[in-house]
């Protein structure tokens, strides 16, 4: 059995149509450490960056549904996705809640205008 890159080639183009990077491509797209990006793809992970596993080599397909969906999964506030498609987890929607200033925050503020009042008066 011959194993030509020639032979090779056209069956993993044919595998997907999305680019396919390694953790170190990713992690400068993404513009966190390599190291972060490895650890998000390890079983222990809670939702893991979706990837294929080949023997010890990890790929990412750029751009994949699959990709964008988890990108907006961990997107901060109530911005709109990447993909323009709803965001899914398991078959069910993923509610995105707007949270109020928490009251810590809040009692910071008030303690600084009652600071700058005594300092006023």
């Amino acid at each position: 059995m011959s194993t030509q890159p020639s032979s090779i080639t056209p069956a993993i183009s044919t595998l997907s149509e999305f680019e396919k990077i390694d953790s170190t491509e990713f992690a400068k797209r993404v513009s966190m450490t390599e190291s972060w990006v490895r650890n998000q793809t390890r079983n222990n992970c809670h939702d893991p960056i979706p990837h294929v596993k080949l023997g010890r080599y990890v790929r990412f397909e750029w751009n994949s549904p699959g990709l964008d969906a988890w990108w907006d999964r961990h997107r901060k506030g109530n911005s709109a996705p990447i993909s323009g498609r709803p965001v899914e987890a398991e078959g069910r929607f993923l509610v995105r809640t707007v949270l109020r200033r928490s009251a810590g925050r809040a009692r910071g503020v008030q303690i600084e205008r009652e600071m700058e009042e005594a300092r006023a008066d």
